[in-house]
């Protein structure tokens, strides 16, 4: 049977609320889902390049992650890094134009604007269409710039906005949960 994308959000949210009321981690088989300041985070399937990352966020209700803070980008590198012992994370800052040095051609893929970066230094460079970003090189939190190839697969931190809970997910007030509005498309 084929259910709605919103539908589908709607029963994967509740999933994870009947998880937490249950004192269980709030996984199920794709991956762990983790919090933090109302945005909601977890890890593509396995290795992949950044289109193919991209593209599992993109089925999941979400983008690549996008990256508005030092704040998010300290939590994202402490907790990814201590929790899945991976250095290198896709994150969804990208130059479409391809491969370029010119920190200007980045955006993130969900289209919101830019307002951090965290490039290492002398990045980003134009080795082999390096056109993709990655948080953690050498672990530290700071943003290399990456080929879309076998060369480079690792997984993908993607952030979807399905799993609002209860302590921040009444919207309008009315007491009760609501989806959020990435997820009311369905």
């Amino acid at each position: 049977m084929l259910i709605s994308f919103g539908r589908w959000c709607e029963r994967f949210r509740l999933l994870a609320l009947l998880l937490l009321l249950l004192g269980l981690p709030a996984s199920v088989s794709f991956g762990q889902i983790l919090s933090f300041q109302g945005h909601q985070y977890g890890l593509t399937s396995s290795n992949l390049s950044w289109v193919e990352a991209e593209a599992e966020a993109v089925a999941l209700g979400g983008h690549l992650v996008t990256i508005n803070s030092s704040e998010e980008n300290d939590f994202l590198a402490t907790t990814f890094f201590q929790e899945f012992g991976v250095r290198d994370y896709w994150i969804g800052y990208y130059s479409p134009e391809g491969p370029d040095s010119d920190k200007s051609s980045y955006e993130w893929s969900s289209g919101q604007p830019v307002t951090f970066v965290n490039w290492r230094s002398h990045q980003p460079d134009s080795w082999r269409d390096s056109r993709y970003v990655v948080i953690g090189y050498r672990g530290d939190g700071t943003w290399d710039n990456y080929p879309n190839s076998a060369y480079r697969t690792v997984p993908g931190i993607y952030e979807i906005g399905c799993l609002l809970m209860p302590q921040d997910g009444d919207l309008n007030k009315d007491g009760s949960v609501d989806l959020d509005p990435l997820c009311q498309n369905g």
